[in-house]
């Protein structure tokens, strides 16, 4: 790696203890990286997610949010894009990561830094940090086809940053996966692992993301000292995220990782069900055989960037939550969770009887704090 690079073998740095060296490579590492891929490499990125990036209302998203505007101004193709993103509550993670000048490298005052900068002092410093940063960092990855850097053969890629991978695959501690997939994705999945046929098919006759999150489990039991798993997910499209068979998916995907009884910590994090469309055989509901794992429910987010350039606002449950006209109509005190949990368990047992909430929501009168139809 780097081999145009002196070894700087005289170096002051490699004269003190190596303790030391490993404190001065902390401090320069940051906590939090995201691992991407881009044009056929493997790349590093620092993580400058916000306080309020994961807004479900998406207002950090949009550069107009506090412009005035008439309703027939076109939206800001700059907030569609960031509705569409991938990465998810990470969108400024994306966007930091792949629109950077590669040559102009910013500076980290300015939230932006290029990991490559520690790797271009020399070829010991770069071979020392590579191993050093997977074990100090939370590393992120946000697409599934950067997750076959996790396999055994990754590192028959042609990547620029081979010796980071080889950290990350011997020395990795911490690794949040987040995946903002297409429904279809997960319908895809859904039906590879509810097919009769699914011990013997090969991997060949599946879309190369399909291979991707089928591989996955194998990928991450080779990661020796793993000892910190998050996965967040969700899917891009504007129907409920009660429309994926998550049982199904997720038991599939990481039940081979609790079987293993290992000491690997791992934590989901997935949208609320929402009550008209869940299902004990098709969801981890309160009432159905519980979870590999623990799980947090989440708001989803609420606004969708369109392809033809517009946005949609596609309100998942609970409807109510985020509501600004109903909350100021009705002076709901929306930012505390106990009152929000009422509210929650209203709309839920309006779904659960039939009922629709938004119909119930312009006609119905507010007696203290309580609904009535």
């Amino acid at each position: 790696m780097y081999t145009s690079v002196n070894s700087q073998g005289k170096s002051p740095l490699f004269s003190v203890a190596a303790e030391v060296r490993r404190a001065i490579y902390n401090y320069l590492i940051p906590e939090q990286l995201h691992l991407f891929t881009y044009r056929d490499d493997v790349r590093l990125s620092t993580c400058v997610k916000q306080k309020g990036d994961d807004d479900p209302d998406c207002v950090p998203r949009n550069p107009l949010a506090h412009v005035s505007r008439s309703i027939s101004d076109p939206e800001d193709p700059i907030y569609v894009q960031r509705l569409r993103s991938s990465w998810g509550e990470h969108w400024r993670c994306e966007e930091a990561a792949l629109t950077r000048d590669d040559i102009n490298f910013r500076t980290v005052e300015t939230g932006w830094f290029d990991q490559f900068v520690l790797f271009r002092v020399c070829k010991r410093m770069s071979m020392e940090i590579a191993y050093i940063m997977p074990e100090v960092a939370t590393f992120h990855i946000n697409d599934p086809l950067t997750l076959r850097v996790l396999g055994s053969q990754a590192t028959s890629h042609p990547l620029t940053i081979s010796a980071v991978v080889d950290g990350v695959q011997s020395n990795l501690r911490t690794l949040h996966i987040n995946l903002r997939l297409p429904l279809g994705t997960y319908e895809q999945l859904e039906d590879v692992y509810t097919s009769p046929d699914f011990e013997s098919a090969p991997l060949g006759i599946t879309s190369s993301v399909i291979s991707a999150l089928m591989a996955l489990p194998t990928a991450l039991t080779q990661l020796r000292n793993l000892q910190n798993l998050r996965l967040w997910l969700d899917h891009s499209d504007t129907e409920s995220w009660s429309m994926v068979n998550e049982r199904a998916v997720i038991t599939s995907l990481f039940q081979p990782l609790c079987e293993q009884g290992s000491n690997l910590k791992i934590d989901m994090d997935l949208p609320k069900l929402h009550p008209k469309w869940e299902t004990s055989d098709r969801h981890f509901t309160p009432d159905s055989a519980p979870p590999p794992f623990p799980i947090h429910r989440r708001y989803r987010q609420r606004i969708y960037g369109m392809h033809d350039q517009t946005v949609k606002h596609a309100p998942d449950f609970p409807y109510v939550a985020h509501e600004a006209f109903v909350i100021q109509q009705h002076e709901f005190p929306s930012e505390d969770p106990g009152e929000m949990e009422m509210y929650e368990a209203w709309e839920r047992e309006v779904w659960k009887r039939g009922g629709d909430v938004e119909l119930e929501l312009i006609g119905h009168q507010l007696v203290g704090d309580h609904y009535l139809g």
